[in-house]
């Protein structure tokens, strides 16, 4: 998701605590995949079923097992409802000020 302009609203408004959510989210589903990505690069692209990838940004979790496939995803899945929040959140408030201008006129 590209980010917009961090200096949207004032210095904590809820525009720019909302951009500043969305994108620490991003950077850190950003920083887990690309570990993953690096760590399959060095093992050669494949991982073999006896071989452990664990992710230190995930606290050493085996994405490789089953149960650490359930905590990627449920971590994955927690980023994507932040950025979702900070989505709504933002939409919301510029329906708020719209709805104040068409009002004012």
């Amino acid at each position: 998701m590209p980010m917009p302009d961090v200096n949207y609203g004032a210095t904590g408004s809820v525009e720019a605590n909302a951009y500043k959510v969305a994108e620490a989210s991003e950077n850190t589903r950003t920083g887990i995949m690309q570990e993953i990505k690096d760590k399959l690069t060095a093992a050669g692209g494949t991982v073999d079923p006896d071989i452990t990838l664990s992710v230190d940004m995930l606290g050493g979790v085996d994405i490789s097992s089953g149960p650490g496939a359930l905590v990627l995803d449920d971590v994955l899945q927690k980023l994507s409802t932040i950025q979702q929040t900070s989505a709504q959140i933002l939409a919301a408030k510029n329906r708020s000020a719209k709805e104040v201008q068409q009002l004012m006129r």
